[in-house]
C-alpha cells in the first residue's frame, strides 16, 4: 500500500470517529426519537466502519481518536446545541455537512488506489455512507414541512 493511500486512509479513520462522536453526543443530547434511533443506529455504523478501515490499514493503523478540526467542531457543536435547544432541523444541517466531509475523504481514498480489494471496501462504506445521508435528508425534509 503507498504512503497516500495509507495516509487517507488513516484520516478515514478519525473522520469517521468525529463522526461517531457526534452521533453520540446527539444521542445523549436530543430529544427527538426519532432522530435519536438515527443517530444511534449511524454511530454503530461508524464504528463498524472503523474496523473495517483499520483491517485495511493492518500493521499501519491508527488510534482513532478524531481530527482536531473535529475536536473543535464538537465545542462548536455543544453551543450550538445549547443555543437552539437542540434543533433537529440544525443538527440535521450540520450531520449533512460533516457526511459530506467524509463521503469527499472516502472518494479521494478511492481515486489514489489502485488496489481492488480496498475499492471495494471503500465503495461498501461509501455507500452505507449515501443511504445515511439521504435518511438524515428525508428526515430533516419531515421536519421542516
Amino acid at each position: 500500500m503507498t504512503t497516500i493511500i495509507t495516509r487517507n486512509l488513516q484520516n478515514i479513520v478519525q473522520l469517521l470517529f468525529d463522526g461517531q462522536r457526534c452521533y453520540q453526543s446527539h444521542v445523549e443530547n436530543i430529544e427527538d426519537f426519532a432522530l435519536k434511533d438515527l443517530f444511534k443506529k449511524f454511530g454503530q455504523s461508524r464504528a463498524k466502519m472503523i474496523e473495517e478501515v483499520q483491517a485495511l490499514l493492518g500493521t499501519d493503523s491508527v488510534e482513532a481518536k478524531g481530527t482536531t478540526l473535529g475536536s473543535l467542531y464538537e465545542m462548536f457543536d455543544s453551543l450550538k446545541n445549547a443555543l437552539t435547544k437542540n434543533d433537529s432541523l440544525a443538527i440535521a444541517k450540520e450531520i449533512k455537512r460533516g457526511e459530506n466531509a467524509l463521503l469527499e475523504a472516502l472518494k479521494q481514498a478511492l481515486n489514489v488506489t489502485d488496489d481492488q480489494s480496498i475499492k471495494l471496501r471503500l465503495l461498501n462504506i461509501i455507500n452505507s455512507v449515501e443511504d445515511e445521508l439521504k435518511q438524515v435528508s428525508s428526515l430533516s425534509e419531515k421536519i421542516s414541512a
